[in-house]
């Protein structure tokens, strides 16, 4: 064959190439095609000779496809209205706490003295004493700079001592009368109602 033809099948060659790789790159599907013509022609003696060989890429893309549906209706969202419930009524009837108790533990230590309840219902109270300190340690009840009641010396480790006395509606000292433990800060308030 001569050279001419050869360079003018391979004008054809190409062009049919580059149709083909058109036809491909406009798919529908958006799929990436890949395309490789070989054209070749019969020489002498029947030998296939390769003529052009044409590899065409079109360009990759990495965006989903995209297919078209039919649009949805737009939804609405129904409006959410809140009310705010209307306070509770006051009570008809006073409330009435519960009354204070008439009995009360106490505690001595070094030096202070604590009660388990500060306010005592009026009447007959009973105070149950324990000495838990170190030293000896006693309880005295006074109103006003006079003793109401006292008990006698509890040692440390004595069972719990019992003192119940007749105590009118005011504010009471409860304190340790013993050498300066009032004055060392042994005492404490008791408010009967």
């Amino acid at each position: 064959m001569s050279r001419r033809w050869t360079a003018g099948l391979a004008a054809l060659c190409l062009g049919a190439t580059g149709a083909a790789v058109n036809d491909a790159t406009g798919a529908a599907d958006g799929a990436t095609r890949h395309r490789r013509v070989v054209c070749h022609h019969l020489g002498h003696g029947g030998h296939r000779h390769k003529v052009c060989t044409t590899r065409r890429h079109p360009p990759k893309t990495h965006e989903p496809t995209i297919t078209p549906s039919s649009p949805s209706p737009p939804t609405t969202t129904p409006a959410i209205t809140t009310t705010s419930a209307p306070p509770p009524p006051p009570p008809t009837t006073p409330t009435t706490s519960a009354a204070p108790p008439r009995r009360t533990a106490v505690e001595e230590y070094e030096y202070s003295v604590v009660s388990g309840h500060p306010i005592v219902a009026a009447g007959s109270v009973e105070l149950n004493i324990s000495n838990i300190g170190q030293d000896d340690h006693n309880l005295t009840i006074s109103q006003n700079g006079v003793a109401v009641a006292q008990t006698p010396i509890l040692h440390p480790g004595d069972p719990t001592t019992t003192l119940t006395a007749e105590l009118a509606p005011g504010t009471y000292r409860l304190y340790c009368s013993l050498a300066d433990h009032d004055h060392l800060g042994m005492h404490a308030t008791l408010v009967v109602e």
